[in-house]
């Protein structure tokens, strides 16, 4: 379990690119989203996908490697959503949070905007349950 220092640390981190993020005010955005997991060895790659956000829900998920929509977008997020994800798994006390998951020590990235770009939180012991979130290509089409 990650001490309450390294914890608070990153809820701070947190805390201080949404604020970046908030001022913005992007009312329409898109971004390439992808996710991983350290802990699922019979897991097959999860491809890339381009997400369209307008006023705060998904209205397009395009993987790219397969020039095809999704239907599906339950398991997407969109930036807000993401900070909230994140911010509940830290609050839960995970074993391992950081940079990703070969170097968890160190601070998770984010962008001029306060969005991050790599992110890995290990909620704790089960399987498929180390994840590192990737977000690139950030475009800002509208704000409000």
């Amino acid at each position: 379990v990650i001490s309450d220092h390294r914890k608070y640390s990153l809820l701070n981190q947190l805390d201080y690119n949404l604020q970046k993020w908030d001022a913005i005010n992007a009312s329409e955005y898109k971004f390439n989203y992808h996710v991983s997991y350290a802990d699922c060895p019979t897991f097959d790659v999860l491809p890339t996908i381009e997400i369209t956000v307008n006023d705060n829900i998904i209205t397009s998920a395009y993987i790219l490697d397969l020039d095809t929509f999704l239907t599906e977008t339950d398991n997407l997020y969109t930036v807000n959503a993401l900070y909230d994800e994140i911010q509940l798994q830290l609050g839960l006390t995970p074993i391992e949070a950081g940079l990703d998951a070969y170097e968890n020590y160190k601070a998770p990235k984010f962008n001029d905007l306060g969005v991050p770009t790599s992110y890995f939180i290990n909620a704790g012991g089960e399987e498929c349950d180390a994840v590192n979130y990737s977000i690139s290509e950030l475009e800002i089409i509208s704000t409000n």
